[in-house]
């Protein structure tokens, strides 16, 4: 009954994940973040493999909402949760959330450290697509530094990787970087 009831949790908390999520993309972030809260205190018993998710999507909520330091602190937390499942690709992904977050609060130096580890994790783990994000984000970096010839370098690298492993809709990011650089 306990493992029953520790996959159920599992469930409930990867819904409620997904239903932050979807409030994030909506542009709700107070529920969002409501959501996201629930989602860990559901998963905290026993379920650390879908943490890194859910605090991913706090992450988001809070920076949506200008709260840096939590929304930090989240993202914090997401790198760590991956790291003890011991999952690349998730560690991957909540340090390109967190260098995000460290972006839109203009700390670029601590984004680039974080979008380098998380290119490096994602290639680790053969997640070629997400390399391929990871690199159109620290193109975006290099451009707001006006690095213009670095960023071009990234936007390119990045759109050779989305023709590859992508759809179309993928590349578009990169195409539009590249037409503004």
């Amino acid at each position: 009954k306990a493992a029953q009831r520790s996959s159920d949790q599992g469930m409930v908390g990867r819904y409620q994940t997904n239903l932050a999520q979807t409030y994030v993309r909506l542009g709700d972030a107070p529920r969002a973040e409501q959501m996201s809260r629930e989602a860990i205190r559901t998963l905290t018993p026993g379920n650390v493999s879908d943490l890194p998710t859910a605090y991913t999507a706090l992450c988001r909520a809070l920076s949506d909402q200008a709260e840096e330091v939590d929304s930090i602190a989240a993202c914090r937390q997401a790198v760590a949760t991956a790291q003890q499942s011991s999952n690349k690709a998730d560690e991957a992904r909540a340090r390109n959330q967190l260098a995000s977050t460290y972006f839109h609060f203009d700390r670029n130096r601590e984004a680039l450290e974080q979008y380098l580890q998380s290119l490096s994790l994602a290639e680790e783990s053969g997640q070629k697509l997400g390399a391929a994000f990871v690199k159109n984000n620290i193109g975006n970096i290099f451009d707001s530094q006006g690095n213009y010839p670095l960023a071009l370098r990234y936007y390119q690298e990045s759109l050779a990787a989305k023709k590859e492993s992508g759809t179309l809709l993928d590349q578009i990011s990169s195409l539009g970087n590249i037409a503004l650089v």
